[in-house]
């Protein structure tokens, strides 16, 4: 005979309806001391919380975009590249002053502090980020390419010139 199911909405013949599930980022997989070195550049995705395009509100994703590319944030990452989509933000950087792991974690709770001017205090970030060491400079080449392409591949925009979270830094002294 099979199980009554212990579940009130599964009892009642009905799925419960469960919030979207945060995407668990790939555990820390590198030696700790590869995310200081300054030598090693890194691709890092944070996305933002399940279910949600937060910066497609034009002012917190203008407010988002300046932390990550105010000089005391500039300071402690050398950043190659950045691109802030509706729901995540993509980055290409070296670590400087402190680990790219310090870095993320310190630009995820100063810009939810920020963000929170702008909307509720719900958490604005999932937890952890995905990273990336580049290999070498055609890796570079390529990831710079698709974080600067990201807005046209996603049909945000005809041009990347026309998205206002996009930007590169190589090249820079």
């Amino acid at each position: 005979m099979p199980r009554a199911s212990l579940h009130p909405l599964r009892a009642a013949g009905r799925e419960p309806a469960y919030p979207p599930r945060v995407q668990i980022p790939k555990t820390i997989r590198l030696p700790h001391g590869a995310y200081g070195d300054d030598s090693n550049v890194f691709h890092v995705v944070i996305r933002a919380m399940p279910g949600e395009a937060p910066f497609s509100d034009r002012l917190l994703g203008d407010a988002v975009w300046g932390v990550l590319t105010n000089p005391t944030s500039r300071e402690a990452a050398t950043l190659y590249a950045a691109c802030l989509m509706p729901d995540h933000l993509h980055m290409l950087l070296s670590p400087s002053g402190r680990t790219v792991i310090q870095w993320a974690n310190s630009f995820k709770s100063f810009s939810t502090r920020v963000a929170w001017g702008h909307r509720s205090r719900a958490a604005l970030w999932q937890p952890g980020f995905f990273d990336r060491r580049i290999r070498d400079d055609r890796e570079f080449g390529e990831v710079l390419g698709y974080i600067l392409a990201n807005p046209v591949g996603a049909g945000l925009v005809g041009d990347s010139d026309d998205w206002r979270w996009v930007a590169t830094w190589v090249g820079e002294g």
